[in-house]
C-alpha cells in the first residue's frame, strides 16, 4: 500500500484512507458539524453559539476513542497544550499589568476552543485525507443547497424569520422559505434591480465562498476528469451567486495557481470570474450607494485594528470591547469619507454601527487576532495554516483560500479554522498526507471515493 510511509510518519494502527467504521463515522461527524458549529446562521445567536461550543467539546471527547498514535505524537500534543496554557497565563498577566479590561468568559471560551482543536487534531492526525474528502462532500451539499435556494426565490417570496436575525446592530435580517432555504443580504445591480446573495446555511456570503472555493481546490487537487471539472464548475457557480468580492478574487487566484498561470487559465478567469464580477460588484465601489457601505466597513476594519495592534504588538489589547473606550478610537478614513462622500447610509453607519462593539468585533479575522492576542499568537496561527496546507498536499492555493477567508471574515477562532491551524502546529512539516507519502497522483485521483481510491 503506497500510504505505508505516511502511516509511519503520522501514526500506527488506523490506516488513513481505509479506517474502521468508527473512524469513518467520527470523520463524517467532524466534517458535517464543524461548518455548522463555525459559520451557520445560528452561530449569530449567543445561546446557540454556546450550545455549539459544548457540542464541539463533546465531539472532541468522542475523538479520544479514535486515536491510534505513536508516543511522540502524544508528547507533541501535550507540549502544544502546555504552550497554549502558558500563553493564556502570560496574556492574562499582561492585560492585568497594563490595566487592560479582561473578560474571563472570553478567555475561558478561547481555552475551550483551543483544547477542542488540539484533541480533534490528535484524533484526525492519521485521518487527514479522509477528513478533507468528507469536507468536500459536505461542501457539495452546502453549495448545491444554496444554488437551489437562489432558483427557488425566483418563484416564491420568502417570509420573515426574526428568530434568526443577528443580535447585534441589526446587521443581518433573515427571511426564509419553508425554514429550509434562507436569505439575507441583497445586491442592488441597479436602482430597480436586486438579487439575493447566496449564502445557504452560512451566515454570510463571504464565509459561504470558502466552501465554493474549497470545491475548486478539490477539483484540481483530489479529482481528475469529469468529477474534477464538475467540482470546479459547481464551485464557480457558487462563487458567482454569492457575489462575494473576496470569493471571486480567491477563485481567480486558485485557478491561476493550479493551472500554473497558463494563458488559457487567464482567459477562463476573465470570462468566468472577472466579467460577471464587474457587473455584479460594481455598486460595491460606489461609496455613495447603500451597497458601497460594505466596502467602507471593510476598509475601516483594516485601519482601526492595525492602530491598536501597533500600540500593543506582542500580546494585543485583550478580548474586552470596553478597551476601545479606555484607549479611544479614531478613523482618519472615516473622517475623509464623511467630508467627501455625501451618503445617508454612511451617516447612519456612524450613528448606529460605528460603536465599540462593531469596532472591536472587526470583520477581519486575522487582524482581530493581531489586535486582541498579538504577534506571537497570530504568527503561530499563520504558521499552522501554512503547515496544514503542506500536509494536505493541496499546496499554495489552499493556503491562500484559508488565509484570505480569515482575512475577510471573523472566523479565525471558529472550530473549523482553528482545527486547521492547530493541526499544522501539531505535526511536523514532513508528515504531508500526499507528497511525502510519494503517492502517484494518478493513483489517488484515478477512481476516488470518499475514503480514497478504489
Amino acid at each position: 500500500m503506497e500510504f505505508t510511509h505516511q502511516n509511519r510518519l503520522i501514526g500506527e494502527g488506523s490506516n488513513t484512507l481505509q479506517g474502521p467504521a468508527f473512524d469513518r463515522a467520527f470523520v463524517l461527524l467532524c466534517a458535517g458539524s464543524f461548518p455548522l458549529f463555525s459559520a451557520s446562521i445560528l452561530v449569530l445567536q449567543p445561546s446557540w453559539s454556546i450550545f455549539f461550543l459544548v457540542l464541539a467539546i463533546a465531539v472532541s471527547i468522542v475523538g479520544l476513542f479514535t486515536m491510534h498514535l505513536r508516543p511522540d505524537l502524544y508528547a507533541r500534543g501535550l507540549i502544544l497544550f502546555l504552550g497554549f496554557a502558558l500563553f493564556l497565563a502570560v496574556k492574562l498577566l499582561h492585560d492585568w499589568a497594563l490595566s487592560l479590561p479582561i473578560r474571563i468568559d472570553g478567555y475561558a471560551s478561547l481555552a475551550a476552543r483551543g483544547t477542542v482543536a488540539i484533541l480533534v487534531s490528535l484524533a484526525l492526525s492519521d485521518k487527514l485525507m479522509m477528513m478533507l474528502r468528507a469536507l468536500c462532500l459536505v461542501s457539495v451539499a452546502i453549495v448545491v443547497h444554496a444554488i437551489l435556494s437562489q432558483l427557488l426565490v425566483i418563484f416564491v417570496e420568502p417570509a420573515s424569520a426574526p428568530f434568526l436575525d443577528a443580535a447585534e446592530a441589526d446587521s443581518f435580517t433573515y427571511t426564509q422559505i419553508a425554514w429550509v432555504f434562507f436569505y439575507s443580504q441583497r445586491m442592488y445591480l441597479t436602482d430597480a434591480l436586486h438579487i439575493y446573495r447566496a449564502h445557504g446555511v452560512m451566515w454570510e456570503p463571504g464565509i459561504f465562498q470558502f466552501f465554493c472555493n474549497y470545491l475548486i481546490v478539490c477539483g484540481f487537487r483530489l479529482f481528475n476528469g469529469s468529477k474534477g471539472k464538475a467540482l470546479i464548475g459547481l464551485g464557480l457557480v457558487g462563487v458567482i451567486f454569492s457575489t462575494s468580492t473576496m470569493g471571486a478574487a480567491i477563485a481567480a487566484i486558485v485557478i491561476l495557481i493550479n493551472t500554473k498561470f497558463s494563458w488559457r487559465s487567464f482567459v477562463m478567469v476573465v470570462a468566468i470570474v472577472v466579467v460577471p464580477s464587474i457587473f455584479a460588484f460594481a455598486n460595491k465601489f460606489d461609496l455613495s450607494a447603500t451597497q458601497g457601505l460594505t466596502t467602507v466597513i471593510r476598509l475601516i476594519d483594516l485601519e482601526v485594528p492595525l492602530t491598536y495592534a501597533i500600540k500593543f504588538p506582542l500580546l494585543g489589547v485583550g478580548n474586552d470591547s470596553s478597551v476601545v473606550q479606555q484607549l479611544g478610537v479614531h478613523s482618519y478614513l472615516l473622517d475623509y469619507l464623511l467630508g467627501s462622500v455625501k451618503s445617508i447610509s454612511l451617516t447612519n453607519y456612524v450613528d448606529q454601527i460605528f460603536d465599540t462593539e462593531r469596532i472591536f468585533n472587526t470583520s477581519n479575522g486575522l487582524l482581530a487576532l493581531l489586535m486582541q492576542y498579538g504577534l506571537i499568537f497570530t504568527g503561530a496561527y499563520i504558521y499552522g495554516v501554512l503547515n496544514f496546507s503542506r500536509q494536505s498536499g493541496f499546496g499554495a492555493s489552499f493556503f491562500v483560500l484559508i488565509l484570505l477567508t480569515c482575512f475577510n471574515e471573523p472566523i479565525s477562532l471558529t472550530v473549523l479554522f482553528l482545527w486547521m491551524a492547530v493541526h499544522g502546529m501539531l505535526l511536523p512539516s514532513r508528515a504531508r498526507s500526499v507528497t511525502d507519502a510519494r503517492v502517484n497522483r494518478r493513483t489517488i485521483r484515478g477512481n476516488p471515493t470518499l475514503w480514497g481510491p478504489t
